[in-house]
């Protein structure tokens, strides 16, 4: 590794990120000509000959990329078109950094958060000034007491996702533009430079090029749209990049990196037991996962400019072996007298016997088909993982199941 230069250094973090094999014109970004032109009647063979002699010399014969030939590559006429190249994992974590990091800069920077609290507030309506960015899968919204960002059941993740496509989104020049791949890639490359920083480490945005020009090869970027202090201006702004001053040049890493300032503060701070048997949440200042916390035990209701939550006594059924030792669920139950009643309830309900009609009970031995399984039907209001290797399913869902049992090799067996 210690004799690698930097630009392949860069493309075996490619790869790595990757995580999947390529072939050969991949490596273009590195050993191609530096302005190749396009031509109908250039062979496959011809355009990557060169690429393939310094590939096999530079890292091949280094013994740190692996290639065969794909035995499965239809379409692909000639030897070289069918080879592919791989990064293994095992040699992943030797693989040293890019870019030499800014380390004499002390404190966490400043990064806003101010983006993900106007988001928040789109529940109680008073969210404004923000860009839509794909409503069919951001929007915050209250369904049957549910909260739901698009149609999914919120979580804080769901929100981060949204945070970093307004980032892509922010990078278009035109509005048509929002979400090409390109403006993803260049979103994907900076923030996987940085994420190879330690805590105590940064970089200047003009550091960040070599790696741009590595990631993003062969889309048609601009030298505005690939300027990396815009990219990461816009990063900042969105809240995903932190960012100081040193020696007069700006810096940043990934927002976070820092433990957050607030995270021990107390839940008095934005919870509150309201006059109706409900509790009242503040938007302003709650931490993203409490809210994801309580959204799946709780009814949500907007009550004039106000966040309301009451206990849902199935959603709570569902996760209350898993919570039941939580700070969060210990205050509620200490504090709000309507989930401490609800959590009363569903302890002493804990573990008596229930008779389900039309509910079906299968052994699912090997870990492979159940991790598929687990995939495929995440929703616990459908399948239920039990003790010893059970699930428990209703009996509609019979059919589904058989089908991807049989599609993955294995064979079901009713028991009468």
């Amino acid at each position: 590794m210690d004799t690698l230069t930097q630009k392949e250094i860069i493309v075996l973090h490619a790869l790595k990120q990757k995580s999947r094999a390529v072939d050969v014109a991949f490596f273009d970004c590195i050993y191609g000509p530096p302005n190749r032109k396009f031509s109908w009647s250039t062979t496959f063979t011809k355009k990557y000959k060169d690429v393939f002699k310094l590939v096999k010399q530079s890292l091949i014969r280094r013994g740190v990329l692996l290639f065969a030939e794909d035995s499965v590559a239809w379409g692909k006429n000639t030897k070289l078109e069918r080879l592919i190249f791989l990064f293994p994992a095992e040699f992943q974590k030797f693989l040293p950094s890019p870019l030499e990091p800014i380390r004499d800069i002390s404190g966490p920077g400043h990064s806003s958060e101010l983006v993900l609290r106007k988001k928040l507030l789109e529940i109680t309506g008073r969210g404004s000034n923000l860009p839509v960015i794909d409503e069919k899968d951001f929007k915050l919204n209250i369904t049957g007491g549910e909260l739901l960002m698009g149609k999914k059941a919120f979580k804080a993740e769901y929100l981060h996702k949204w945070q970093k496509a307004g980032w892509a989104g922010a990078l278009a020049k035109r509005k048509a533009d929002k979400f090409r791949a390109e403006q993803f890639c260049l979103t994907d490359a900076v923030s996987y430079a940085l994420s190879l920083l330690s805590p105590e480490e940064w970089l200047a945005g003009g550091q960040l090029e070599p790696v741009l020009k590595i990631f993003c090869h062969g889309l048609h970027l601009d030298d505005v749209q690939q300027d990396p202090h815009e990219i990461c201006h816009a990063g900042w702004r969105w809240g995903c990049l932190s960012r100081n001053t040193a020696n007069n040049q700006t810096c940043y890493r990934m927002g976070g990196n820092y433990p957050d300032i607030d995270k021990d503060q107390p839940f008095t701070r934005y919870l509150r037991p309201g006059k109706e048997q409900d509790l009242i949440i503040d938007l302003a200042t709650i931490p993203y996962k409490d809210l994801e916390a309580l959204a799946g035990i709780s009814d949500f209701k907007v009550i004039g400019s106000q966040l309301t939550a009451t206990p849902n006594m199935v959603r709570l059924g569902r996760v209350f072996n898993s919570i039941c030792q939580e700070p969060l669920t210990i205050w509620l139950r200490d504090n709000v007298p309507c989930f401490g009643d609800a959590i009363k309830k569903v302890k002493a309900r804990w573990g008596k016997l229930i008779i389900h009609q039309d509910l079906l009970v299968a052994k699912v031995r090997d870990l492979s088909l159940k991790v598929a399984i687990e995939k495929s039907f995440s929703d616990p209001a459908k399948l239920v993982f039990l003790p010893n290797d059970f699930i428990a399913f209703p009996r509609g869902l019979l059919g589904e199941i058989e089908r991807l049992v049989t599609k993955l090799g294995f064979v079901v067996r009713s028991i009468p």
